[in-house]
């Protein structure tokens, strides 16, 4: 099932015989992989994988430019809510901090996103990133 895609009857399976009313989506970790490089790059993103359970987006756009900060500001969460890490954080370059103005100021915009149970998807993620460039 494509990452962001409404889940359909056939993609789902039950979760427990007995309970045939609870379903869960099965996603394929190699294809959401391929998918969320493929959405960040092609708007000029660059992924970082910090560690097993860290990963960073970062852009540049000319310093100053308060529209392309905005954006960028608006774009990273986006393409982040796409990556499978549960009960981390986001931090970075985030218009609630001096980050933001250091950001708009500089024209680098950088977002991380931290979490557990997303190895297999990080890695996935590298080898993706390894074959692309």
């Amino acid at each position: 099932m494509a990452v962001g895609s409404i889940p359909t009857r056939d993609s789902l399976k039950p979760f427990n015989e007995n309970e045939s009313f609870k379903m869960i989506a099965k996603v394929d970790v190699k294809v959401a992989a391929a998918e969320f490089v493929s959405a960040a790059t092609k708007d000029g993103w660059r992924i970082s994988i910090k560690s097993d359970s860290v990963v960073a987006i970062s852009k540049n756009f000319t310093p100053n430019d308060m529209k392309a900060y905005v954006d960028a500001d608006m774009m990273a969460y986006v393409i982040l809510s796409h990556v499978p890490l549960k009960g981390g954080s986001v931090w970075g370059s985030t218009s609630d901090g001096i980050g933001g103005i250091v950001a708009a100021r500089n024209g680098h915009y950088v977002l991380n996103k931290s979490g557990s149970s997303g190895k297999k998807f990080l890695a996935a993620v590298s080898m993706v990133l390894a074959k692309k460039f």
